[in-house]
């Protein structure tokens, strides 16, 4: 799923198929047909998924192995039977090797309208919202983060670095955090550090109750699962287009995009937690009179915790994918670094912009993984 995620940024160093179609129709301002080749994408991914996971549910067959090779593998037999058919019969009608394009349905006309209609509507409300947002909440936000002198931050890091995992992690992750600092870069990495702990502490907030309800209802466990399936191979390249149509170029359109790319292992992690706290402990809490909110406060969520963490973790993964991406919309973070040293052909400078992020995750990474061990040793989890 996350390989097909991928194809449309493959298709910016020569791959075709859907990828390269979409890149063109997000080009042209397409947005119907892309969003009809995004959903393409999906399909793929999502039917992949569900049947790699059905053969590893599938319980084990006993075959006779004194039966004639038709009947120990009727089903393979039959699959061969049918693609020599259906290769034979494509060779005589060329309809059946490629569709014919008066037979193709488009939905590209109605999702152009639907987005038209919003623009025109719903643009001096979104107006109101984001200079709210915008002006109110995430400039401050980010004058604060732009305002921590690099001593200050970098020694804030190294204690908690030591907090978690002793003076080898507090090592580590202050030479990381050092980085940036000395390549010139300590700006946008700030304003990368206040982008990515924006869209986390939203996607926490918001993907938090949605795991939480998934794990408590089997039926809205599977239309979440279905959604975030859907969100996790969308390419997030089509993210971008309503953002900026809605929100302009701004700090809100790019965390939004992260938003919508880096919610989905908040809700995974959530949902896996609360799901893996062993029944017998509920039970107990149950039998001494807790009520459901104190189960869930003082019980399940102490268990579900280390899971969530990881979901965190991840959560800050995806935001770091997104930031290279959301530097196409006039960011000023590492991401925008990447993307002007890739037009001006400075490879060496869009290696260090790059290594800036790859060392911003692994300290989160690291410091999460020691908390989780802590965790989970405490709870007395392997």
């Amino acid at each position: 799923m996350q390989t097909l995620a991928m194809i449309v940024l493959a298709s910016l160093i020569g791959a075709s198929g859907l990828g390269n179609n979409l890149l063109t129709s997000l080009q042209r301002l397409k947005l119907g047909q892309a969003l009809e080749q995004g959903v393409a994408i999906v399909v793929i991914a999502v039917a992949l998924d569900r049947l790699s996971q059905a053969y590893a549910a599938k319980p084990p067959v006993y075959i006779d192995k004194t039966l004639p090779w038709v009947k120990q593998h009727p089903y393979l037999a039959g699959a061969i039977i049918f693609t020599i058919i259906t290769a034979v019969g494509a060779y005589f009608f060329p309809s059946l090797r490629v569709l014919p394009k008066e037979w193709v349905i488009t939905t590209a006309p109605m999702w152009d309208a639907g987005i038209n209609w919003v623009t025109d509507n719903l643009y001096d409300s979104v107006q109101g919202f984001r200079n709210f947002v915008l002006i109110d909440m995430l400039i401050p936000v980010k004058k604060f983060f732009l305002g921590i002198p690099w001593p200050t931050f970098i020694g804030l890091v190294m204690l908690l670095g030591y907090r978690m995992g002793g003076w080898r992690l507090s090592l580590m992750v202050g030479l990381m955090m050092s980085f940036p600092l000395l390549m010139g870069l300590w700006k946008q990495t700030m304003i990368t550090i206040y982008m990515i702990g924006t869209a986390a502490v939203v996607c926490i907030v918001s993907g938090f109750p949605i795991g939480l309800a998934a794990a408590k209802n089997d039926r809205a466990s599977t239309a979440i699962i279905a959604m975030c399936d859907f969100f996790q191979t969308f390419p997030s390249f089509i993210y971008l287009i309503p953002v900026i149509m809605l929100f302009k170029v701004s700090d809100i359109s790019a965390i939004i995009a992260v938003l919508a790319f880096a919610l989905v292992p908040m809700i995974r992690y959530t949902n896996l937690g609360f799901r893996n706290v062993p029944f017998q402990t509920r039970e107990a809490a149950m039998q001494q009179g807790a009520t459901p909110w104190q189960r869930l406060i003082k019980v399940e969520l102490p268990i579900a915790t280390p899971e969530i963490m990881l979901g965190i973790n991840q959560v800050i993964f995806m935001a770091l994918f997104m930031v290279a991406i959301t530097a196409l919309i006039g960011t000023q973070d590492l991401g925008s670094e990447i993307n002007r040293a890739r037009t001006g052909n400075k490879t060496g400078r869009a290696l260090v912009a790059g290594l800036c992020i790859a060392f911003l995750g692994i300290i989160a990474d690291r410091i999460i993984n020691e908390w989780t061990k802590r965790r989970k040793k405490k709870l007395g989890q392997t």
